[in-house]
Parts: C-alpha cells; structure tokens; sequence
C-alpha cells in the first residue's frame, strides 16, 4: 500500500496502528483495511480499503484545511476594523473562516491615527490580536478677564466662560474644549458691551496635547453711573473708594469722579 498525502508529513494510521508519515509505503496483508491521515491544522482524512493480493494499494489524499480564526480587540474599542480592503465589523470582533496565508489587517476610529498590523494565518490557527490606537486629537483651555464671554471656535458657537472660582468677576475659569484635530484653528471672544465687540486668536493644536493660549483680556463695561445732573454714562470702574471713583467710559480714556457727583451706580452682570 502507498499514501501519498498532501501537506506531506502527515501522520498515517492503518486499522487504528500509526505507522509513520507520508509519503508511506508498506507491504500489508491482503483484505479490507482502514486508512486514516492527519496532520495539524487539517481535518482528519479516514477511508476503508480492499488491498488485492500481488497488487499496489495507491491512496491520493489532499486533506481539507481547518479554517484560521483571529479575534481582534482594540485599545479603545469601537474601531471599524478591516481585512485587506473589506470591512468586516467593530471590535472587538471575531473572524472565522480564514484561509492559511498573510493578512493585512486594519483598524480606524475616529480622532485616532490609523493602525495597522500584518498576521500569518497557519491551517486551524486561533489568534488573538490586540491593536493601540494613538489619538491624533487635541484640545484647548482658554481662560478670560473678564469672565461672561461667548467663545466661538472655527466660527461655530461653543459656550461661555463662567465666572471664576468663588464669584471670581474678574477671571473666568478654564474653559476646555476637546477632540480637535491637530492644526490651526480659529478662537473668537465676543461679548455685546466689549470695545472691541470681538477677539480673534489664532490657536494651534497639536496631536494629543492641550494648548494653553495666554490670557484673554477685553474691555467690556460693567457699570452704569448717574450723576446729579441727569446725566448716565456706561464704562468700567477702575477704581472705587469713599472719595469717589476712577471711571473709563472707553478704553484708554480714564476720568476721576468725586462722590459728591455721583446719585448712583448699576452694577452690570458678567453676562450679556
């Protein structure tokens, strides 16, 4: 009798006994004879035999491949995750049903780098595969003197800046906006009695880094004062004490008033 087995070196049995790997040869007693092969990875090949008396038993066998499997997590999950070209779904996943070769597979999320990773698959293999995406996002903390103003970024409204820690009415706390793409991007501060109305700096942002511009300073009036003789004038207090005030009805004009001139003053809110 002759196996000839395809992958070679497989593991040949003969009525339940091994007797070594193909390609076999062996002379065997005439009748009916079980013929078994295995090899890893392979499902088992099993077939009874009539062997003639004076003549060769030749067995041609190509064994059927067991299917690779690879599990694939990603750090974080969610990724769309593809074999080659095709999606084949989020992770983590599992993939059945792979044939043994060299696969190139890739994982995309959004606000991370593409990653990528190539895998030998053998006959039968289970493989668990785990990717890291970086994240290419940055973000932006913004502080402003004074708190109250709309902050706009790239044109878009994304919310005002709130008085600071403990009615802190002259600094805002840190406002924070996160998942940008790195690169320049536009920051706009507006405020209805700002002189300007509106600041615009440019910010840049790098992959995974927080940029901190400097301080935002603007002039927005916070008072309105009432004179004695009818006259109201808005600005902002510099100074406030006993003998009277340091006003500025616009930036850069600064003008000292007694109290004695003065019937009253409205405190404006942070807010428009």
């Amino acid at each position: 009798i002759k196996v000839n087995v395809s992958p070679s070196n497989a593991q040949i049995s003969i009525d339940g006994s091994p007797k070594g790997v193909s390609p076999f040869s062996e002379n065997i007693e005439q009748g009916e004879h079980v013929i078994s092969a295995t090899a890893p990875g392979y499902e088992k090949f099993e077939q009874k035999v009539v062997v003639e008396r004076t003549k060769d038993c030749v067995i041609n066998v190509a064994l059927n491949v067991i299917p690779a499997v690879i599990s694939i997590k990603t750090e974080p999950e969610g990724a769309a995750i593809f074999i080659g070209d095709e999606q084949v779904g989020s992770s983590p996943i599992s993939v059945p049903g792979l044939q043994p070769g060299i696969y190139q597979i890739r994982a995309e999320k959004h606000g991370y780098d593409i990653a990528s990773k190539k895998v030998q698959l053998g006959p039968g293999a289970k493989v668990d595969l785990v990717i890291t995406l970086d994240t290419n996002m940055g973000g932006i903390d913004l502080v402003a003197n004074p708190p109250g103003v709309t902050v706009y970024l790239d044109g878009k409204k994304v919310g005002k800046m709130e008085e600071g820690e403990r009615g802190n009415k002259k600094l805002s706390k840190v406002f924070q906006i996160r998942g940008l793409t790195s690169g320049d991007h536009s920051v706009k501060v507006s405020h209805a009695r700002a002189v300007p109305q509106d600041k615009t700096i440019n910010v840049v942002v790098e992959k995974g880094k927080i940029s901190r511009p400097a301080q935002i300073n603007m002039w927005i009036a916070d008072s309105v004062v009432k004179f004695k003789n009818g006259k109201e004038v808005t600005g902002r207090i510099v100074e406030n004490d006993a003998s009277g005030i340091l006003f500025e009805p616009e930036p850069g004009i600064a003008i000292r008033y007694k109290a004695n001139e003065i019937s009253g003053i409205t405190h404006l809110g942070v807010d428009e």
